[in-house]
């Protein structure tokens, strides 16, 4: 996990992607996801969640929010991929399916 230090408050913000030019989007001390520049901060070096959590560099509701970030993105990705598969004929619903069995049974081997 990155994790960046505002240069004026020496608070730590949670990288979540960058959004822009010199823009990204993080979790703020105050477990807001917003878009910011990147110039107001110094990036620290990157630390598994348990490393950063057990030393107070984040908080649990920061890393609370994170997790439901990446878990409504997640929910997001699936409803417009099942719009998308529905939209497809029949047989290529089938070849998908098929693709997709052919992965997973790969992946199991």
């Amino acid at each position: 996990m990155l994790v960046y230090k505002n240069r004026s408050s020496g608070k730590h913000f949670i990288y979540i992607q960058k959004t822009g030019n010199d823009e990204a989007l993080l979790v703020t001390p105050q477990s807001e996801i917003k878009s910011l520049k990147l110039r107001l901060f110094e990036a620290l070096e990157e630390k598994d969640e348990d490393y950063l959590f057990s030393n107070g560099i984040i908080t649990e509701n920061q890393l609370k929010r994170l997790k439901q970030y990446w878990k409504d993105r997640c929910e997001d990705e699936m409803e417009s991929m099942e719009i998308l598969f529905g939209e497809f004929l029949p047989h290529e619903q089938k070849m998908l399916i098929k693709r997709l069995k052919k992965i997973l049974y790969d992946e199991k081997s």
